[in-house]
């Protein structure tokens, strides 16, 4: 249950950093 939310969690902040460094 935990490591399904931390990976929702930290695929979240992976797609953000790709934004961030995309732009």
């Amino acid at each position: 249950m935990y490591g399904f939310v931390l990976t929702l969690c930290n695929h979240h902040i992976l797609e953000g950093w790709g934004e961030i460094i995309t732009n």
